[in-house]
């Protein structure tokens, strides 16, 4: 009997009014199940035997059972008793789409439910030195302004990433690094696993920029390529240098879709941008695949970009304070704005009032197709994409 294919939540929950089914959601799906639809889910089928069994137990809602887990055996030596049948389906749909702007503003899930449900930027850094013990080559490459959105829906595949921090560049990059606005940067972590060899690539001069600071905090001057042009001349300087050694970590900075967000009077195509990304990751792993085979390549983004092409914004009334659009630094006591629009952020010792799907305090410039800052599917979730060597 084939497996059927059910591609929406909606869809998901009217099956369960036929019987329990078997599907592989994930925790923040079980969370929207429980409170959109009213059904419970239970963690494996071993579970689920286990309480259908119990003469106290009684079901008060229809359920989904996770599909993780060893398939419960039965000994039916001794009984004629036969375990009820249940549906296993395959689950396509996903939460990380469109559709969790509404399931926030509806009060299905919360922005604190995605965080908790989800990885989290700040914890990037981490899992890519839990990785690194294996290979020869560590690659980390920093993306400006890449939604998961974006990324998905050009044709590409990645884990989404929640960016539990504001939304703005200056506060992405220091998070991925390191962690958290006080953490211990990836380079020291690598360092300690034995990644010595280390070389840096950016747009910036380290000299007089604070953000260059934070990024290359633990690097030597030399280890620090700075004023890059463009991320070729990274590709470049690898192809043109003897960079490689076992145990070496590289660090990069990309502009994404981010440059054309603030200063372009037409729409941007957005699948060029990203196919632009693509490409540029794409030769950097080719790159490295021709001085070892033994590498591990992780990109991540800032945040998001929230493109007037497919928003109807909602300015704020009242006047407010000129050029912020989704966010407002460290706003004076006195500003406020309804909860049900936006909430106040802490990260770094400063605070940060940012708005809700779809609202901006000002309305954009003409020459200014997109905007970050707030909170929306766009801006707050981003890929994690990953490139390894065959060894």
């Amino acid at each position: 009997m084939s497996t059927r294919t059910i591609e929406s939540l909606s869809a998901l929950a009217e099956a369960t009014r036929d019987g329990p089914v078997v599907a592989n959601i994930g925790e923040l799906e079980s969370r929207v199940l429980q409170n959109r639809h009213g059904i419970d889910t239970i963690e494996s089928l071993e579970e689920f035997y286990r309480l259908y069994e119990s003469p106290t137990h009684r079901f008060e809602t229809d359920v989904v059972i996770r599909d993780q887990g060893p398939k419960p055996s039965f000994d039916r030596s001794l009984t004629l008793y036969n375990p009820p049948s249940i549906e296993h389906v395959e689950y396509t749909g996903t939460v990380y789409d469109r559709s969790l702007n509404e399931l926030i503003s509806e009060g299905s899930i919360s922005w604190d439910d995605v965080e908790s449900k989800t990885t989290c930027q700040s914890e990037v850094g981490d899992l890519i030195a839990e990785a690194a013990s294996d290979v020869d080559v560590v690659a980390l490459v920093i993306v400006d302004g890449l939604s998961y959105q974006d990324w998905t829906e050009s044709g590409y595949e990645a884990e989404p990433i929640y960016v539990n921090c504001p939304t703005r560049t200056d506060c992405g990059y220091p998070n991925v690094v390191r962690g958290a606005s006080n953490g211990k940067h990836l380079q020291y972590q690598l360092f300690t696993k034995g990644y010595k060899t280390r070389k840096a690539f950016t747009y910036w001069e380290r000299k007089d920029n604070d953000l260059s600071d934070e990024l290359h905090e633990g690097f030597s001057k030399n280890d620090v390529i700075g004023n890059i042009q463009d991320f070729g001349d990274s590709i470049s300087y690898l192809q043109t240098h003897d960079w490689y050694r076992e145990n070496t970590y590289l660090q990069f900075t990309l502009t994404g879709p981010e440059r054309v967000a603030h200063r372009m009077k037409e729409d941007p195509v957005i699948q060029s941008e990203v196919d632009a990304v693509h490409q540029k990751l794409s030769d950097l792993r080719e790159t490295i695949s021709k001085e070892t085979d033994s590498f591990r390549i992780f990109a991540v983004a800032d945040h998001g970009i929230l493109w007037r092409m497919d928003t109807n914004f909602e300015t704020l009334e009242n006047k407010w304070k000129q050029g912020i659009r989704r966010d407002y630094e460290d706003p004076p006591a006195s500003v406020s704005i309804s909860e049900s629009v936006g909430e106040t952020t802490s990260w770094g010792g400063q605070q940060y009032l940012r708005l809700y799907y779809p609202y901006v305090f000002n309305s954009l410039r003409s020459n200014e197709p997109g905007v970050h800052g707030g909170f929306s599917y766009q801006e707050s979730i981003v890929p994690l994409i990953e490139y390894e060597g065959t060894k």
